[in-house]
């Protein structure tokens, strides 16, 4: 892994590899890299280690990356860390983002994670897996309505994936941002990976026509959204 003075963060707002689609989000993030071989590993906490997750994951990097064996679900802060010590990225799938927030909290994996980030690890990861590295996510994965769960605070600001997906999650998210009950922050539609830094959104990539991210703020009691830059496309 190599060191580094900032956090890399690729938020992907929905679909990518654990849904078996959009293989050009993937082709993005590995041009990330500067290893010419590098070590990928996969985190499933959110989904309970679907198996049909891991095997989209394993798909997508097989024969373009090196495989980390899977960290045990189970294991301590100090196996966790050893392991992201031998990764150039981990990637974490979508599902229940508070089990998956609750879980780390438990296991102790949030600090080794922030801890990698701050070392150089890009991190990547779809819903769940996008939403946990900012101050807050934007979720509903309790059942009890839209609401910001705080994160692992890597990333500034609050994060709303499926911006343009589910009919409900838009607005809720920009009247959450008006009213002070969200910070501002960063909202992607699914297909799309937003790079971020610790200073916040870089630019965005998008393997589905139509389809960007965006920065999302209050003015004036109501909500104000910027589209992020476009990075450059694939050859």
């Amino acid at each position: 892994m190599m060191a580094s003075d900032r956090v890399r963060v690729v938020a992907i707002g929905g679909g990518g590899c654990t849904n078996h689609r959009d293989p050009d989000l993937d082709s993005w993030i590995l041009s990330l890299l500067e290893a010419s071989q590098p070590v990928v590993g996969y985190l499933g906490t959110a989904s309970r280690g679907d198996p049909r997750k891991l095997e989209g994951f394993r798909m997508a990097y097989l024969g373009k990356a090196r495989l980390a064996e899977p960290l045990a679900p189970d294991a301590g802060p100090d196996a966790c860390a050893d392991w992201l010590r031998r990764l150039d990225l981990v990637y974490v799938g979508g599902g229940d983002t508070k089990l998956l927030l609750d879980e780390w909290r438990r296991l102790g994996w949030r600090e080794p994670l922030q801890a990698a980030a701050r070392q150089g690890l890009m991190l990547a990861g779809v819903s769940a897996g996008a939403m946990c590295w900012f101050d807050e996510a934007f979720s509903r994965a309790d059942g009890s309505g839209f609401r910001a769960l705080p994160g692992l605070g890597l990333i500034g600001g609050s994060c709303c994936p499926h911006y343009s997906e589910e009919p409900l999650r838009r607005p809720a998210f920009e009247q959450a941002i008006a009213s002070g009950a969200a910070l501002a922050g960063l909202a992607i539609d699914d297909g799309v990976g937003v790079l971020c830094s610790e200073s916040g959104p870089i630019g965005c990539f998008s393997a589905r026509a139509g389809s960007g991210a965006y920065r999302v703020a209050r003015g004036d009691g109501r909500p104000l959204s910027t589209p992020l830059p476009f990075l450059a496309s694939l050859p």
